[in-house]
């Protein structure tokens, strides 16, 4: 189970290097937002990355309390998708089994 658990994350860690860029345009601003641009992305495995995206440019800005919001609902948002991708990806290999 623990091989299981490395390689899924290994899975995950992998993908989230290769797929960061993916929603650049979505933070071209680089602005910390109020508003959820990752609510419309249905991947889970994309919100990982745009989550990710969200928190990496709000630690810098948590000055406001406007940017400590976005940074806290980005981490939630952002460990609530790694959940679910990592559930998927769990299901994924029960069915490989």
């Amino acid at each position: 189970m623990r091989k299981l658990w490395l390689k899924i994350i290994f899975v995950i860690s992998l993908f989230i290097l290769f797929e960061l860029s993916s929603y650049s345009h979505i933070f071209a601003d680089n602005s910390c937002s109020a508003n959820d641009p990752c609510s419309s992305v249905s991947s889970a495995y994309e919100r990982v990355n745009c989550y990710t995206n969200i928190v990496n440019i709000c630690a810098s800005q948590r000055e406001s309390m406007v940017a400590q919001v976005a940074y806290l609902s980005g981490k939630i948002e952002l460990s609530k998708a790694k959940i679910e991708a990592a559930k998927e990806k769990i299901i994924s290999l029960e069915k490989e089994i």
